[in-house]
């Protein structure tokens, strides 16, 4: 089932999931045509600048991937399966390989931040997309990098907890950031 078709299955439905699928069919910028991936991408960045119903669109998204059973993304071979909106331009990067093996993008012309839990498998890693006022610097010890270095930085690891990180994550957020301009 493709995620179009799932949006129009799920729009009959009673209450906030099903209007939130409605206003994605009369969206008419909805890339209707495109992949399933496509697709996603444009919900994650309608979720970015719609902050009223993002977790709502979402849930769209995590819905859909449970109703796949994961296995549109696990069998992907994807070059990138964690996708970054393409507006989002990673500026500065805080890394929290120590503790809790976070790795946070700044989009800092634009005041967001993507998290990516290196913990999780690049197939179940949800991007959470917030405002970056909604980080309090003070509670890192770390600072903000740029991309380079956090690249170098996460090349050069020792990831040093009994519980590491999963390996094809850093990879992929090892290939993001190779990627950035």
């Amino acid at each position: 089932m493709s995620l179009h078709d799932f949006i129009k299955d799920n729009a009959s439905i009673n209450g906030v999931s099903g209007d939130v699928c409605s206003d994605i069919l009369r969206d008419k910028d909805f890339p209707i045509k495109d992949s399933d991936l496509d697709q996603i991408n444009y919900i994650r960045r309608k979720a970015m600048f719609h902050s009223h119903i993002k977790d709502e669109l979402l849930e769209v998204i995590s819905s859909y991937k449970n109703h796949q059973n994961d296995n549109y993304y696990s069998n992907r071979k994807s070059k990138y399966p964690i996708e970054i909106p393409k507006q989002f331009n990673i500026e500065s990067v805080l890394i929290k390989a120590y503790d809790d093996y976070k790795v946070y993008l700044f989009d800092d012309t634009q005041d967001y931040v993507i998290v990516i839990d290196l913990k999780l498998s690049y197939w179940r890693n949800k991007i959470t997309v917030i405002r970056s006022n909604q980080i309090k610097m003070r509670d890192f010890l770390d600072v903000k990098i740029n991309p380079a270095n956090a690249l170098q930085q996460l090349r050069e690891c020792k990831f040093s907890k009994v519980i590491k990180p999963d390996q094809e994550t850093v990879e992929n957020v090892i290939s993001i950031l190779s990627n950035t301009n």
